[in-house]
């Protein structure tokens, strides 16, 4: 793996050298573009992913909810969860161990599903009426 720095001495390009294949590039993409989403969720209105959510089998009912400035995951039975987001409509659950995700199924601007994301494991819910 190569790094190659910018002018203010920031990773530009990261460079996956690996033997046998061609050299995948990986180029940094500006502060700008991800200051107004990951990371910064005054950004954005978190509201918009409040609801109540239901899976049918195994039968689980969670909801999500705004607690002052912070979106929170809440599963009956466990601590309620602060969600962080890391793109658009995907959120890690903080403290959880890697691999742990909420992800917002969005279509035609409105939310259809809550994709809760465990390492391999993935459970779609859907809104509860």
């Amino acid at each position: 793996m190569s790094f190659a720095l910018n002018g203010q001495g920031k990773v530009d390009t990261v460079t996956l050298n690996m033997p046998g294949m061609s050299d995948y590039p990986f180029k940094r993409v500006s502060d700008a573009a991800t200051s107004t989403a990951a990371g910064n969720p005054a950004a954005m209105d978190l509201q918009k992913f409040a609801g109540k959510w239901a899976l049918a089998e195994p039968p689980l009912e969670v909801s999500t909810e705004m607690v002052g400035s912070e979106l929170k995951l809440l599963i009956p039975g466990q601590p309620a969860y602060t969600l962080v987001l890391a793109s658009e409509n995907k959120f890690a659950i903080k403290d959880a161990p890697t691999g742990y995700f909420t992800l917002f199924n969005v279509t035609d601007g409105k939310i259809k599903s809550l994709t809760l994301i465990q390492d391999s494991a993935s459970y779609t819910l859907l809104p509860k009426p």
